[in-house]
C-alpha cells in the first residue's frame, strides 16, 4: 500500500532531506557510545592533529572492531606497531605509581625483570593508572601487570589483557616517540577512519529506513508499521489507516515535539503511531486496545 500524498517535503521540513541526513550522521558521531564528537572525519583529515592519540574512553566504538577478536591479532598489533621495553628499562612514572612501600616497588620491578628473563615481551603505557597497566606477551597469551594501590594489596595482579590495554600501548609508542611511533600513528588513524566510515554507513541506513525525522534531523523514528490517523480540523474523530513502513521511508513524517505530523491533503492534518512486529503478534484485540488508548489522547492539530 502506498501513501496517497504527493506533497513535497518542504511542506513539513524547512531543510532538504540530504541536510537532515547529514545532521543525523553527525549527531550519531557525537554520541558517547561512538566518538564523542560530531567532527570526527574532519579531525582525521586535519594534519595538525597528527600528534593526537586516540582516547578510547571518549571513542569506545573503536574497541568493538572485529580486528581485535582474538589474542593472536592483538599480539600481532604489538609486534608490528610497538616497541618492547629493554631488560631493566623502567618508565619514569613507575617510581610515583607504586607509593605504598619501597619493598612493593622493588618486588614489582623484580617480577617484571624475571618475566623478561623468561622471554616475555613487556610494554609500558605512557602513564599508569589502576586500569591502565603494563602489558606482557608471555607465550601465546597477553597479560596486564597490575601494580598494588596500597600496602594491603598483592605485589602484582596478573590478568588477561583487554583490547584497550593493548591499544593504549600504541598511544604510548606515539607519546614516547618510540621507534615505531609513525607506524602506530598510521595504524590508529586508519583504525578510526574505517570505524567512522562504517558508523556513517550504519547511520545513513538508519536514516533512510526511518519513517519520521525531527526538524533538525537529529532524531528519527523507525517502525515496521505506521498507523495514520486523519484528524479533521474541528473534529475529534478521523480515519485510521495501517501502512507498511515503506510508505514513509521516502516521504517521512515530521517529529514535532512529542507528536508526529504528515500532510495527506490541504484540509486534513494527520498524526501517526509507530508499531513493530511484536505489537502485531500480540493479536488483534491487544492491538485494538493499544490503539484506542493512544487514539483517545489524540486531538486535532490546529
Amino acid at each position: 500500500m502506498t501513501t496517497t500524498t504527493d506533497r513535497p517535503h518542504h511542506t513539513l521540513f524547512r531543510k532538504p532531506m540530504d541536510e537532515l541526513r547529514e545532521a543525523f550522521v553527525r549527531a550519531r558521531f557525537a554520541e558517547t557510545a561512538m566518538f564523542g564528537r560530531p567532527d570526527i572525519e574532519a579531525w582525521l583529515d586535519d594534519p595538525t592533529k597528527d600528534a593526537d592519540v586516540v582516547d578510547y574512553q571518549k571513542m569506545p566504538i573503536i574497541l568493538t572492531r572485529p580486528t581485535f577478536a582474538t589474542t593472536p591479532e592483538l599480539m600481532s598489533l604489538l609486534q608490528e606497531h610497538a616497541t618492547p621495553a629493554e631488560y631493566g628499562e623502567l618508565p619514569r612514572w613507575l617510581e610515583h605509581r607504586i607509593v605504598s612501600a619501597e619493598h612493593h616497588r622493588a618486588s614489582f620491578i623484580n617480577i617484571i625483570m624475571s618475566l623478561q628473563c623468561g622471554g616475555a615481551r613487556v610494554y609500558y603505557p605512557w602513564k599508569n593508572t589502576i586500569d591502565l597497566p603494563p602489558v606482557a606477551c608471555i607465550g601465546t597469551d597477553i597479560y596486564c601487570l597490575k601494580a598494588p594501590a596500597n600496602a594491603l594489596q598483592s605485589l602484582m595482579v596478573i590478568d588477561f589483557a583487554a583490547t584497550r590495554h593493548v591499544l593504549e600501548i600504541l598511544n604510548a609508542e606515539i607519546l614516547g616517540r618510540r621507534p615505531k611511533a609513525e607506524s602506530a600513528r598510521r595504524f590508529l588513524k586508519e583504525l578510526v577512519r574505517e570505524t567512522a566510515k562504517d558508523a556513517r554507513k550504519k547511520a545513513e541506513r538508519d536514516f533512510d529506513e526511518a519513517v519520521a525525522v525531527s526538524a533538525d534531523g537529529k532524531r528519527i523514528m523507525k517502525a515496521k508499521w505506521v498507523v495514520v490517523v486523519k484528524l479533521v480540523v474541528g473534529s475529534e474523530w478521523g480515519s485510521r489507516i495501517l501502512y507498511p513502513s515503506s510508505a514513509f521511508t521516502g516521504n517521512k513524517c515530521l517529529i514535532d515535539g512529542v507528536a508526529t505530523r504528515t500532510h495527506f491533503s490541504d484540509e486534513e492534518l494527520t498524526t501517526a503511531k509507530y508499531l513493530d512486529e511484536d505489537d502485531l503478534l500480540m493479536g488483534y484485540s491487544h492491538l485494538k486496545t493499544k490503539l484506542q488508548i493512544w487514539y483517545s489522547n489524540v486531538r486535532p492539530v490546529t
